[in-house]
């Protein structure tokens, strides 16, 4: 049993959800550091805003696997995805 398991249904959902977005800004955060690469440098290869950077690496987007992928892909990485048992 994990540390935040939870019996109840919308808390999993939920829980499920925000993880996955922390764990996209910290590919994103981790692929900026290999690449050498800042805030600003990565807006302008989005043609975005820092704003827009930020809400990124704070997980405070939406984000679609298909923005995840580009980003990744503007930073020299490749998104990999797969599922694991709970």
């Amino acid at each position: 049993m994990g540390i935040f398991e939870h019996s109840d249904p919308e808390y999993a959902r939920i829980y499920a959800q925000e993880s996955v977005m922390v764990d996209a800004s910290e590919l994103i955060a981790d692929a900026m550091k290999q690449a050498g690469k800042t805030p600003i440098e990565l807006a302008d290869l989005l043609c975005s805003d820092e704003t827009e950077v930020s809400h990124l690496l704070a997980g405070e987007r939406e984000m679609s696997v298909r923005r995840l992928a580009e980003v990744l892909q503007l930073l020299g990485r490749r998104l990999e995805l797969r599922s694991v048992a709970e």
